[in-house]
């Protein structure tokens, strides 16, 4: 059931200068086995600030909810950065859904001025409703996926997330614009566009996780 638009929003941060220096001065992880490219930040942006987590999540909770009445959340935000890869593997992102994480909704701020404008984010429909990354068929490609993050030398990995991208049909395509908001349902497919061109992308991304007993949800209405 789907339960929330995609939606994008331009210039929705006051002060996106702070945040954006903020991405680029904060620690992130090293590279590990994840389904994911690149590095998250070793802390959640709670962690690093927490008035400034208030202020974002508010404004993000309100371009969906009336706030005037109860909203039960749970949110994870952080930052990530995704650096240009020579070899070309990295540089598009694997489609995925992020229903997995528990959440019903997720997004990202685009935190560069003057990355390539296709570093932004596609979404994607099955070509076949059967093919699902959580059925256990699918646990060689994530393996394989995963080890090549990790920085390990995965034989046929071009051909491999090839072979999954050809699963899927771009169905939409976000530009990377400074300071612009994207949110979108967890159950839809989609995947970083590309990571720019010799750049490295930084992102604001956030999960949540909402429900209110007192207002349906968005497209429920």
């Amino acid at each position: 059931m789907k339960l929330f638009p995609t939606l994008v929003i331009d210039d929705f941060l006051d002060d996106p200068d702070y945040l954006s220096d903020l991405a680029r001065s904060v620690e992130y992880k090293d590279p590990s086995y994840t389904n994911h490219p690149g590095v998250v930040s070793k802390n959640a942006i709670h962690e690093i600030e927490p008035e400034l987590f208030d202020t974002i999540h508010r404004k993000l909770l309100s371009v969906c909810w009336d706030l005037t009445k109860p909203v039960s959340y749970n949110t994870v935000m952080d930052f990530m950065k995704i650096e240009y890869k020579h070899d070309g593997v990295l540089n598009n992102g694997i489609v995925h859904v992020d229903s997995e994480s528990g959440s019903t909704c997720a997004g990202v701020i685009y935190l560069n001025k003057d990355l390539h404008k296709d570093a932004g984010t596609s979404f994607y429909r099955r070509l076949d409703d059967t093919y699902t990354l959580d059925r256990h068929d699918r646990k060689e490609f994530l393996d394989s996926v995963a080890r090549h993050h990790a920085g390990e030398n995965v034989e046929g990995i071009e051909k491999i997330m090839q072979d999954h991208r050809d699963k899927f049909e771009e169905t939409m395509r976000v530009q990377n614009q400074y300071n612009r908001l994207l949110t979108y349902g967890s159950d839809v497919y989609h995947a970083h566009t590309s990571c720019g061109r010799g750049q490295t992308r930084y992102t604001l991304r956030f999960f949540m996780d909402l429900e209110s007993n007192h207002q349906p949800y968005p497209l429920q209405r």
